[in-house]
């Protein structure tokens, strides 16, 4: 299995063997801890208090891999874009935001750290506590309804190893997973503030608007959003090409201009197969759970990312943008198959391994292709 990884490599200089252990023993450890997490007896009768008394975590066991998690996000030194993340600290309360091309939120919170002394090193501790944190945090809130044990295998899976590298993105996209609920809650006012102001901690947040009002049409009428979707699929493609020539934010432009023909001809396998088994999943459920607000998201968001992600073999920065899907795999596919599974489906156990072997395949795919574009091998702490 890893030789294939090896392989793939062979020849880069700073390979570490041990780095590609380490990031496989934490997506086993992460499966392991969350599955204790959701099954094993609570320790201690406190530790029984949940939101819902049909389903008990143990938390002593959910907090130990939260811990885990933090000490080697927090304590790392690694990333392609580590080092401009250093330099923008440092020099944050001598220039503006102009100056580095950054979001204006990011930076102040980058001056205000900077103005109390902090290190560089806590400071990353600090944005690695407040994602994961975060995403924590949003499983909780849906104890009861959701599978803790593939919640945190797809946050694993997808999300924490990318956020070693695009700091602040992912920063934005653990506030984005986090406000959603009141996007379900159909608090749409406290949604669309706490959107806004993520923005301000990196742009392409922006590009979140447009799959929620998509929802939103879709609670309304699925016809019309089927119609409106059809559209914009077909003249997204026709028009791409002219946004080369949009310079509202020059930091993003080398992303559209780097675009290689070859890529821009590619059908998008990829995106075609890593989304086909959640509308199949969609297709299925919706026969025993329909009338679901959890499957209405599914969908609306599956075929948007979709979308995006074939687009964004012509607009780089549109596949980075994916990352504000995360509550798809996170959020919604977990608490679906919970449903699933209390309505005792025919499959359900096939798709609850089935859906294991998904998000390993991308763990996997993962790391076969960005090990070293996003900088995170070797593994390296401040401390060496």
């Amino acid at each position: 299995m890893f030789d294939k990884i090896i392989r793939h490599y062979s020849g880069y200089s700073n390979w570490d063997t041990n780095t590609l252990y380490l990031y496989f023993g934490i997506l086993i450890l992460t499966g392991i801890l969350g599955y204790l997490s959701q099954y094993s007896k609570p320790f201690t009768n406190y530790q029984k208090i949940s939101c819902n008394k049909h389903h008990r975590f143990n938390y002593t066991i959910l907090i130990s891999l939260f811990l885990f998690l933090l000490t080697i996000s927090g304590l790392r030194i690694a990333g392609t874009d580590y080092p401009n993340y250093k330099n923008i600290y440092y020099s944050s309360n001598s220039v503006n935001e102009s100056y580095f091309g950054i979001e204006p939120g990011f930076l102040i919170i980058n001056k205000i750290f900077n103005y109390i002394g902090f290190s560089f090193e806590f400071v990353v501790f600090i944005f690695s506590f407040i994602t994961i944190y975060l995403v924590f945090r949003t499983i909780l809130d849906y104890s009861g309804k959701i599978n803790l044990s593939l919640a945190v295998f797809a946050y694993v899976s997808l999300y924490y190893l990318p956020g070693f590298n695009m700091i602040r993105m992912y920063l934005a996209a653990s506030i984005v997973l986090y406000s959603y609920k009141y996007f379900i809650q159909e608090k749409l006012l406290k949604f669309y503030i706490i959107l806004s102001l993520c923005v301000f901690v990196h742009f392409s947040v922006i590009l979140f608007f447009i799959p929620t009002l998509g929802l939103l049409i879709y609670k309304k009428n699925r016809i019309a959003f089927a119609i409106l979707y059809l559209i914009i699929f077909i003249v997204s493609f026709k028009i791409v090409s002219s946004f080369s020539e949009l310079t509202l934010i020059d930091r993003y432009t080398h992303y559209i201009e780097n675009s290689e023909s070859e890529i821009n001809n590619n059908i998008g396998l990829f995106h075609w197969i890593i989304n086909i088994p959640i509308i199949l999943l969609y297709v299925y459920s919706i026969k025993i759970i329909p009338n679901n607000k959890y499957l209405s998201s599914l969908i609306v968001l599956t075929l948007c990312e979709l979308l995006i992600g074939l687009l964004s073999y012509k607009i780089t920065i549109l596949g980075r943008s994916l990352v504000y899907y995360n509550m798809v795999f996170i959020i919604i596919i977990p608490i679906i198959i919970q449903q699933l599974k209390r309505h005792k489906a025919r499959w359900i156990n096939i798709i609850i391994i089935f859906y294991y072997i998904y998000l390993f395949y991308r763990f996997y795919n993962y790391l076969a292709e960005y090990l070293y574009l996003d900088g995170i091998m070797p593994y390296k702490t401040f401390f060496e």
